[in-house]
């Protein structure tokens, strides 16, 4: 957790909240003004990725990077998350089975995406 990496100094774990909320907001206006700035008004809704993917160069790149980005973080945080809640499930025995955390960790998500590739 935050207040584990900062050794539980208060003043230290609200400044990297903050840094880390204005961050991600600072993202997130870039992109809107971005979406907004390249794609024309033209009384009809456009979707603005299409639009961005479609001209290609820099600005599609960058787009490129930015889902990369998404969904590795995504799938990071689910690992963390499901390695956690089978931790939390052997109440204290996986000390002895690490490779079997991680195992569940990525099998579970891995089954039911194959077996229900519809369900996302």
């Amino acid at each position: 957790t935050v207040c584990r990496l900062v050794n539980f100094d208060r003043w230290r774990a609200r400044r990297a909240v903050l840094i880390g909320a204005l961050a991600l907001l600072m993202l997130n206006l870039g992109w809107s003004l971005l979406g907004i700035g390249l794609v024309a008004f033209s009384g009809r809704w456009v979707d603005p990725v299409s639009v961005i993917l479609r001209h290609g160069g820099p600005v599609a790149m960058i787009l490129g990077v930015i889902a990369t980005c998404a969904i590795s973080t995504t799938i990071v945080g689910t690992n963390i998350s499901l390695k956690t809640f089978f931790a939390d499930a052997c109440q204290g025995k996986h000390r002895r089975l690490p490779g079997l955390l991680c195992g569940l960790s990525v099998l579970v998500p891995v089954l039911l995406a194959l077996s229900s590739p519809n369900v996302f």
